[in-house]
């Protein structure tokens, strides 16, 4: 069968081909000419513009007319950007990534459009890294490590690393990186060729103290190093507690912190021997040295759905730091400690206590046997579907 087409459907169909075969910097040069008859073009020029508004290609972000995101945007971030900034989605796939991306995207420090920095920056680094970190925690000090002051990337990465804050090396690394070991083991006499363990007395941000020294000295080291060492040996765990005679009866619970070898100590794992920034000498802070034995925790739950409101929340709220009778080393049973802020809780909905037992383990029904306290992915931190499966699992048919 032969197909007839006349030469003005010829022309029809030669005149669309060309249109949706254009280039798309031709269309999105005329978009870009629409778009600010409405858009202060203000917004779009300065020194360093982002490479499709310098192309007047708006639609390579934007839809023109209808999108499911705000600003009418292709997709969301950070999304929308790794799309074409292949090498930042590269170093995203390591183990840290910066919160702000995760939680928002790139335009809390980056400029979409234009800026008068370079990367697009909306500010001095220092400045946006102090608008979220303070840099000692007690607000600004006598004395500031100079890269703390205005040159953060000189210790830290940005975007993401395999290091828990962001470092560019690990531990004493970074340090000796500008400072000499040969002159430190003259003023550090004993402490091995080079010098390790600087963050043990010294803070890397501020501190009042000379040398940067931390706020508060363990007391015994004003006695000498002879209070807690002998020669050359590893002090053990019963130095400590020769002092902190409280912490011994937690650590004979069922569940204990105390999980080094015998030939080590337990106490240091957590705590700084010789100086810190609190009284209770933790190595940082809370959170995060719990993150430093228990690194799958916030991975796990920083990208579900339903997460519990614990931004301002620490560890030792539900948790024993040194020892518990109780799983997971809880302060109390799950309907304790669920109820210090859900003052409710039990007296409605699902009954809960010793008198209703879980099926499955025969063990009393807590708010712990249908929520994870951390995060799920659905709604109210539930273990499963609250529709039919997170029933099903006791209530069978």
């Amino acid at each position: 069968m032969s197909i007839t087409i006349s030469w003005p459907r010829i022309l029809i169909l030669s005149l669309l081909a060309v249109l949706f075969t254009a280039p798309p910097t031709f269309g999105a040069a005329r978009a870009s000419a629409e778009c600010l008859a409405c858009h202060d073009r203000a917004g779009f020029q300065d020194r360093y513009a982002h490479q499709p508004v310098a192309r007047g290609r708006c639609l390579a972000c934007h839809l023109p007319h209808v999108s499911r995101y705000a600003n009418l945007l292709m997709q969301p971030e950070p999304g929308l950007c790794l799309s074409c900034h292949q090498q930042v989605a590269s170093a995203l796939e390591k183990d840290y990534i910066h919160s702000p991306i995760r939680q928002t995207g790139c335009t809390p420090c980056h400029a979409p459009h234009a800026a008068s920095r370079p990367a697009l920056l909306t500010d001095t680094t220092a400045r946006l890294c102090q608008g979220c970190h303070t840099m000692t925690g007690e607000g600004r000090q006598e004395r500031i490590h100079p890269p703390a002051k205005d040159r953060c990337l000189s210790c830290h990465i940005p975007h993401a690393a395999n290091d828990p804050d962001l470092l560019r090396q690990t531990g004493d690394d970074l340090c000796l990186s500008c400072h000499n070991a040969r002159r430190l083991r003259k003023t550090h006499p004993g402490s091995g060729p080079p010098p390790r363990k600087c963050l043990s007395c010294h803070d890397p941000h501020a501190s009042p103290q000379a040398n940067l020294l931390r706020r508060i000295v363990h007391p015994p080291l004003t006695e000498g190093c002879e209070s807690c060492h002998t020669g050359n040996e590893p002090v053990p765990a019963d130095v400590c507690l020769a002092c902190h005679e409280e912490i011994e009866e937690d650590l004979g619970k069922v569940h204990t912190h105390l999980t080094a070898p015998a030939t080590s100590n337990a106490c240091v794992r957590c705590h700084s021997p010789h100086a810190g920034n609190t009284t209770t000498m933790l190595r940082a802070d809370l959170k995060r040295v719990c993150a430093t034995c228990h690194p799958g925790v916030p991975a796990r739950y920083q990208d579900q759905a339903s997460r519990h409101a614990l931004e301002n929340a620490t560890c030792t709220d539900c948790h024993e730091a040194h020892g518990s009778n109780s799983l997971a080393m809880l302060r109390a049973d799950g309907n304790a400690i669920c109820s210090q802020c859900h003052e409710t809780q039990g007296m409605f909905s699902h009954p809960v206590g010793d008198e209703v037992r879980d099926p499955r383990t025969g063990q009393p029904v807590t708010c712990l046997t249908c929520h994870d306290p951390k995060g799920t992915s659905f709604a109210y931190q539930l273990l499963a579907d609250p529709r039919r499966d997170l029933c099903i699992r006791c209530h069978h048919y």
